[in-house]
């Protein structure tokens, strides 16, 4: 007998005798076994049952029988409008049939489920009945929502299972990750069945949406996988488990990478930490592959990036302690590796608040410079020291002469070195772990030479005028020395220099700077000093914290004097200044105070501080206790300004998510909010627009096929492509002006001249693709295409006269031929291009002589200009008496020092 039907049997609370009895009879298959066992046991429960719960337990086993399995208890006691309490009562007294775990209720066994489906599933009107109890409960559970598509398309409801994909309706009221699921759940089930029934229409609506919703799927995954350390704070263990489960987490670009974010993702959660381990030792087996293969020539990307050691990192230091991540981070042969993999490991434990660990980890570190390095500026970022041992350490290691700090491979290396030196020297001298005189001559070790950093456009690049006048006012106080505008003036700016000599001894003109790039220079600098010195003497301790307050009055008074000759303020000065504030404000007895000030302060500025800005004040002030207040305003501020920019989706997520980081420590509630607006903006308009733009373009070629015309529709068109335009630069201006002249052939003049007004479109490139689209359909007269020409535009003119001289007949041609050369001596047409004109009408039996003599012309001035460029003009033969323009060359003569062999026409 099948151990099925012998457990089923057993299972029931009947005498042995009676339980062989019923199995006796004619020869039955398994299924009927059991069919036949539960058909008794769901009788007997019904006839020990009241009369007023029997109904109940009809719609209970209906529900579980047209429910995916696994269903939440609450919601089998909502469709089927009983208690809780009911539906436990009955898998409990049908005992082995059924179980009931973790709050939700499941079928044993297949053959189980099977017959319950065959017994109780709904049909016709009762599954009508059925959904309709089921539609209110799908805005309270995901479950539901992602099981309704099911249930529609089998009670023959399409229109209504289009309807819900295409809308919002009966979509669950939970975080943004379980509604996107759903929604996207919903949207490829009606698009397959759509396929199916060959609903062609309602399909292409459905892939369009299906299209967007699976972009944002795939940045909202990015996302999460870039923030695998935000998982522990705003996702439950079992979202947590089913992200890793469903392979959703994505990792960099070598094999295998993914195993390591999925490692750092799990460690987060004490429940999970064994999956994550696991994960752990796949990721260093396929890291040791990666190490043992050849250089791949294949041309694929196979790198291991900051960001993937990060992640080990973060996984190590969850698991196994400080000492294993550092051993972690030292296994790479580049000192490099440690610095850059340390500093975003480090940033991330700076937003948790996990500073006894970065202590613990500085400590592992032993010599490990890189990592040191590294965690000295993420602590520097927030007010904060490295502990005093470490920082020892480090301090010996940086001023010795036998060790030099390598530059980082990447652009920007030297300021970034020079910014590490200066959070080095600040906590050394903090800390008083040298001499002074030892910190300034580091200092002046690591000095960029080139003073001209401080002004320009690039002053601003990697914060680099910050970085340099910080070192210099730093080495000055260290060195007790005033610093002053005309010390750091550079050589250009300076008056009574003489020009220097080039290699070979001839003098060679230095470059002056201009009057405008002086006053630039004072003012930017001037303003800034006060606050870089004020900043030198607060490290040093010479600046009593009774007298932040005045001070910082002081400096902006001598900040705002400084710039007195120019009205527009230059926002990048306003932001360095605005740091500065911030990092001094914390020496003051009542820091709160001092921080709003500051932010009175920015808000009556002329533009607003940048976004980067109001972020670090924000995470700096949201780790120090006292100045929450100062945290979540400067955060939403900077929230704001994001929220109101027309950026890509993936550049306001990733904004949002740093605010979230920033006010991690001050409001959970709060950070959970912006973290839920990150995954809430994924949604919107990302790098998928130019593929839905083009799909439309496609669907809008392929509705003017059959030539209506089609206004209304057109212009709509037109209104979706400024739309797309703002968000995109890589947009095809012909395929969209010909889809427009398909849809509607006099709306496509019409449409692209609001365009030109509003420098939406660039005329001379959309009005050539527009005559070509209405050319191409029959829509313009070739002929009269050629009255466009004195509009400038990139015209294909030879294809224009073309298609007008085989438009025309007889004397026609010749005056098409005289209207396009009247029009075309105006443009700028060479010798090849006249060529051309006189190979195409002498083509048509039209006379060719004139573009010939203006072919020849301009091939003679085009000699001309050749022999000009190679010798002065004193020595050019003495049959040209005067420098000629193009007119001396529209004649049938030619100079005899500019005869040059005639062009042939593909020349």
């Amino acid at each position: 007998m099948n151990p099925r039907v012998q457990a089923t049997a057993l299972a029931q609370p009947a005498p042995l005798g009676k339980i062989l009895l019923g199995l006796a009879g004619a020869p039955r298959t398994v299924e009927h076994l059991i069919g036949d066992l539960l058909e008794s046991a769901i009788a007997k429960v019904l006839t020990d049952a009241p009369k007023t719960e029997r109904e109940q337990i009809d719609r209970i086993c209906s529900a579980l029988a047209t429910l995916r399995p696994f269903v939440p208890l609450d919601v089998v006691a909502r469709v089927a409008d009983a208690p809780n309490a009911l539906v436990t009562s009955l898998a409990n007294d049908l005992e082995r049939p059924l179980i009931v775990r973790e709050g939700a209720i499941q079928f044993r066994d297949e053959p189980t489920e099977t017959w319950f489906r065959q017994r109780f599933r709904p049909a016709g009107g009762q599954l009508d009945t059925f959904i309709g109890r089921l539609l209110p409960i799908a805005q309270r559970s995901a479950y539901v929502a992602a099981g309704l598509p099911q249930l529609l398309l089998e009670a023959g409801r399409f229109d209504e299972l289009v309807r819900l994909a295409l809308s919002d309706e009966a979509l669950p009221a939970e975080p943004a990750m379980a509604r996107r699921d759903v929604a996207l759940q919903r949207l490829q089930f009606a698009l397959k069945a759509a396929i199916r029934a060959g609903r062609h229409l309602e399909a292409t609506k459905l892939a369009l949406k299906a299209g967007g919703e699976t972009a944002a799927d795939a940045r909202q995954q990015k996302l999460i996988s870039a923030n695998t350390d935000l998982a522990r704070h705003f996702l439950e263990p079992e979202q947590m488990l089913e992200q890793v489960t469903r392979r959703l987490i994505t990792g960099g670009e070598w094999t295998g990478s993914e195993h390591a974010y999925e490692a750092a993702f799990l460690s987060g959660a004490q429940d999970l930490a064994g999956d994550a381990l696991s994960r752990l030792r796949v990721s260093f087996d396929w890291l040791r592959h990666w190490s043992q293969q050849p250089h791949d020539r294949t041309g694929k990307s196979q790198s291991v990036g900051n960001a993937d050691i990060a992640e080990m990192a973060l996984a190590e230091l969850n698991l196994n302690g400080a000492t294993a991540c550092a051993k972690s981070l030292r296994r790479w042969r580049a000192r490099e590796r440690s610095f850059g993999a340390g500093r975003r490991l480090c940033s991330r434990l700076v937003d948790a608040g996990r500073f006894e660990e970065i202590d613990e980890l500085a400590v592992a570190g032993g010599n490990d410079l890189g990592l040191l390095l590294a965690i000295t500026m993420e602590l520097a970022a927030v007010g904060r020291l490295p502990p005093k041992a470490a920082a020892g350490r480090m301090t010996r290691l940086v001023t010795s002469r036998h060790v030099t700090i390598r530059e980082p491979s990447r652009s920007g290396g030297d300021i970034l070195v020079l910014g590490a030196v200066n959070d080095v020297v600040a906590a050394a001298v903090k800390l008083r772990l040298a001499p002074r005189r030892v910190l300034a001559r580091t200092l002046s070790r690591y000095m960029l030479a080139n003073p001209a950093l401080l002004t320009g456009h690039s002053a601003t690049y990697q914060n680099r005028r910050a970085i340099v006048l910080r070192a210099i006012c730093l080495r000055a106080a260290l060195r007790n020395e005033t610093v002053t505008i005309d010390k750091l003036r550079p050589e250009e700016m300076r008056p009574g220099r003489q020009g220097c000599r080039g290699s070979k001894g001839k003098p060679r003109r230095r470059y002056r700077a201009d009057a405008g790039e002086m006053i630039r220079f004072e003012e930017e600098t001037g303003s800034l000093l006060p606050w870089h010195q004020l900043s030198a003497e607060a490290c040093l301790g010479r600046v009593a914290t009774t007298d932040i307050e005045r001070r910082i009055d002081e400096a902006v008074s001598a900040s705002s004097a400084a710039r007195h000759r120019t009205y527009d303020e230059d926002r990048s000065t306003s932001d360095e200044i605005a740091l500065l504030w911030n990092a001094i404000a914390y020496g003051a007895p009542d820091p709160s105070k001092v921080l709003d000030r500051l932010d009175k302060w920015r808000r009556e500025l002329r533009r607003p501080l940048y976004i980067p800005t109001l972020l670090a004040i924000a995470r700096r002030a949201g780790r120090v206790t006292g100045c929450e207040k100062a945290c979540l305003s400067f955060a939403h501020s900077a929230f704001e300004i994001m929220a109101a920019e027309r950026e890509d989706a993936q550049g306001i997520a990733d904004t949002f998510v740093d605010v979230a980081r920033a006010v991690l420590l001050t409001s959970m509630p709060e950070a959970r909010e912006y973290f839920e607006q990150a995954i809430e903006v994924s949604a919107k308009i990302g790098d998928e627009n130019v593929a839905r733009w083009e799909s439309l373009s496609d669907l809008a070629v392929a509705a003017g096929r059959d030539r209506k015309d089609r206004p209304e529709l057109a212009y709509r068109y037109s209104r979706v492509a400024e739309l797309v335009f703002a968000y995109t630069e890589h947009f095809d201006w012909a395929y969209s002006v010909k889809a427009i002249a398909d849809l509607s052939a006099p709306s496509g003049p019409t449409i692209l001249s609001r365009w030109i007004d509003r420098r939406f479109a660039h005329e001379p490139d959309t009005l050539p693709s527009l005559i070509e689209a209405l050319a191409s359909n029959g829509d313009l007269d070739p002929r009269d295409a050629i009255c466009l020409l004195p509009f400038d535009a990139r015209w294909p003119r030879t294809k224009l006269l073309r298609r007008a001289l085989k438009a025309a007949n007889g004397a026609e041609r010749v005056q098409t031929a005289a209207q396009f050369i009247r029009y075309a001596r105006r443009c700028h047409l060479d010798a090849k291009d006249w060529r051309k004109v006189a190979d195409l009408l002498a083509g048509s039996g039209v006379d060719n002589r004139e573009a010939v003599n203006l072919a020849r012309a301009y091939w003679n001035f085009r000699c001309w200009s050749a022999l000009m460029s190679q010798q002065p003009s004193s020595k050019i033969a003495s049959g040209c008496a005067s420098t000629p323009t193009i007119r001396d060359y529209l004649t049938d003569e030619q100079p005899r020092c500019l005869a040059q062999p005639w062009p042939k026409a593909d020349q």
